[in-house]
């Protein structure tokens, strides 16, 4: 009986930490964080102890957000949070897109998320006197159209050619073949500016199963695609 008093009486403290630390950690972040506004560099720097700095930015609409920072301290951490204290966006997705600029000695990153519209919490923590800056632009989210693929034709001997719909919102077509109607070995993938693609070296009489799908690219180098259309098969020519 004694035991299970005890069990208890540990369920019921850990349910009343919990929530007190997540709104502590809110409140230090609502009380300290500076005002950032998009497409404003900020910047900052620590003193000789390990600290985060805090900073507060606000999403009018549902946007593509591009973050670009730099920083000294190659183990600075960079996180964003929503007003609720959620962590939406974690500091080890984002340095993996970095890298080291031995001419400046900062390490530099460009990354890319959407987000809702909100307010948000963007954590910059590091240390020993090191400096960095940074900066957060929106852009409108672009939603692509699913890829229409109108033809496919082998008219030469080991090539076809493919042409698809025009995708209003997008600056290429991702097209996409392979001897399996379900694309799963041996895909192979090219990009085009326009509408129409030839692939040659293709194996002679084999069928092919080809399909397409649109891209554009925001400013920070994120790639948005539109989903693939139906395959269409074609025959390549032997003569």
């Amino acid at each position: 009986m004694k035991k299970s008093i005890s069990i208890i009486l540990c369920l019921i403290m850990l349910a009343t930490i919990v929530p007190i630390s997540v709104i502590s950690s809110n409140a230090v972040m609502a009380d300290e964080a500076l005002n950032c506004e998009l497409g404003v560099e900020c910047s900052g720097g620590w003193g000789g102890t390990l600290y985060s700095k805090y900073y507060r930015f606000y999403v009018p609409n549902k946007s593509h957000i591009s973050f670009y920072c730099k920083s000294d301290y190659q183990y600075t951490k960079w996180n964003f949070y929503s007003s609720s204290g959620k962590i939406v966006w974690k500091s080890e997705d984002i340095v993996s897109k970095g890298n080291y600029n031995s001419a400046t000695g900062y390490y530099s990153i460009i990354s890319g998320i959407n987000l809702n519209e909100g307010t948000y919490y963007l954590e910059v923590y590091g240390s020993f006197d090191k400096k960095f800056s940074f900066t957060i632009d929106a852009e409108e989210k672009i939603k692509l159209s699913k890829g229409v693929l109108n033809s496919v034709k082998s008219n030469k001997k080991c090539k076809f050619t493919a042409t698809c719909k025009q995708e209003a919102n997008a600056i290429g077509y991702q097209f996409q073949y392979s001897l399996n109607d379900r694309f799963r070995n041996k895909v192979k993938t090219v990009k085009s500016p326009s509408i129409t693609k030839t692939v040659s070296k293709l194996k002679k009489g084999k069928y092919y199963y080809v399909r397409v799908r649109p891209y554009t690219i925001y400013t920070d180098g994120i790639y948005v695609y539109g989903q693939y259309s139906l395959p269409k098969i074609v025959k390549i020519k032997k003569k």
